[in-house]
C-alpha cells in the first residue's frame, strides 16, 4: 500500500517531468516533442483520479484491520503468559513434605499393632500428622476448585479469541482481494516510470549500436586493406612468373592452364549500418 502511495502522491510530478524532458533530434522530425508526448496523458489522468478515490476508501478500512490484528496478538500474547491461580511448584513440594508425613504415620501404626502399650508416647504425633494432612487436603481442594476456576475463565478467553480471530481472517480474505484489484489498476499509472525507461534504454541502444557499426567498418577496412596485400604480392609473383617462362611456350598452352587469368579481387562492403 505504500508503493502506491508514493505512486499516486508523484504522479503529477513525474508527468509534467516527462512533459519538460526533450526527445533525440531525429524523434522530434516525427513529431515527439517530449518524451510525455509517448505517454497516454489523458487515459491516465483518468486512471489516477479513480485510483485515488479508490486508495482514500480502502485505506481507512486497512488501517482498521491493521489496529484489529494487533490487538488480537496482544490478547493472543497476554493469554500466553497469564500465570495460574495456584502456585504449582508450591504445591508440589507441599505434597511431598506431606508425603513423608503419611510415610511416618503408616510407621507409627505399625509399631502400634506390634507393641501397643507405646501408644500413648505416639498418638500425640499422629494427631499432629492427621491436623497436618487434614489441612493440606482442604488447601487442595482449594486448588482444585481454583484452577477450575482459572481453566474456566482461560476456556472463555480462548472463545472469545477465536472468534476474534475468525473474524480478522474474514476480514482480511475480502481486503486482500480488494487490495489486489487496487494494485492491478494502480499498475497502468507505472507507465510514467515505464516508458521513459523503454526510451532512455532505446537510446543506449542506438549508442550501442552505432559504436558496433563503428568498430565493425574498421574491421572491414582493415581486412580490405590486408586482401589488397595479399592480391598485390601475388600479382608480383604471377607477373615474375611469366617474365620467367614469357615465350618458351605457345600461348594456347597459358590460355588452356588459365595462367594468363588476373588474381581474384575482394571487394568488402559494410551494409546496413547503423547511423547515429
Amino acid at each position: 500500500m505504500e508503493d502506491n502511495e508514493r505512486l499516486l502522491a508523484n504522479f503529477t510530478t513525474e508527468l509534467e517531468k516527462l512533459e519538460r524532458t526533450e526527445t533525440h533530434g531525429a524523434v522530434r522530425e516525427s513529431g515527439i516533442k517530449t518524451v510525455g508526448d509517448l505517454v497516454p496523458r489523458a487515459a491516465l489522468c483518468e486512471w489516477h483520479a479513480q485510483c485515488q478515490t479508490m486508495h482514500a476508501q480502502f485505506k481507512p478500512k486497512a488501517e482498521e484491520l491493521s489496529s484489529l490484528f494487533r490487538s488480537v496478538k496482544q490478547d493472543v500474547e497476554a493469554l500466553f503468559m497469564t500465570v495460574p491461580s495456584v502456585d504449582i511448584t508450591k504445591l508440589s513440594e507441599r505434597l511431598q513434605t506431606n508425603h513423608q508425613l503419611l510415610v511416618e504415620m503408616s510407621s507409627i501404626c505399625e509399631w502400634l499393632e506390634k507393641d501397643w502399650g507405646m501408644a500413648m508416647d505416639h498418638i500425640p504425633r499422629v494427631e499432629e500428622c492427621s491436623k497436618i494432612l487434614e489441612r493440606f487436603t482442604k488447601h487442595c481442594v482449594d486448588c482444585k476448585n481454583a484452577m477450575s476456576r482459572c481453566v474456566h475463565s482461560q476456556m472463555k478467553s480462548v472463545a472469545v479469541l477465536q472468534n476474534r480471530i475468525s473474524v480478522t481472517r474474514n476480514k482480511l480474505s475480502a481486503y486482500t482481494e480488494v487490495a489486489k484489484k487496487i494494485e492491478d489498476a494502480c499498475a497502468h499509472l507505472r507507465l510514467v516510470y515505464r516508458i521513459p525507461e523503454a526510451y532512455s534504454r532505446c537510446l543506449g541502444e542506438m549508442k550501442r549500436r552505432a559504436e558496433y557499426s563503428q568498430k565493425y567498418s574498421q574491421h572491414a577496412q582493415k581486412f580490405a586493406e590486408r586482401m589488397a596485400e595479399l592480391r598485390q604480392k601475388e600479382e608480383v609473383t604471377r607477373h615474375n612468373f611469366e617474365q620467367q617462362y614469357d615465350g618458351l611456350l605457345p600461348q594456347e598452352v597459358i590460355f588452356a592452364l588459365n595462367l594468363h587469368v588476373a588474381p581474384p579481387i575482394c571487394e568488402v562492403h559494410v551494409s546496413g549500418g547503423d547511423e547515429d
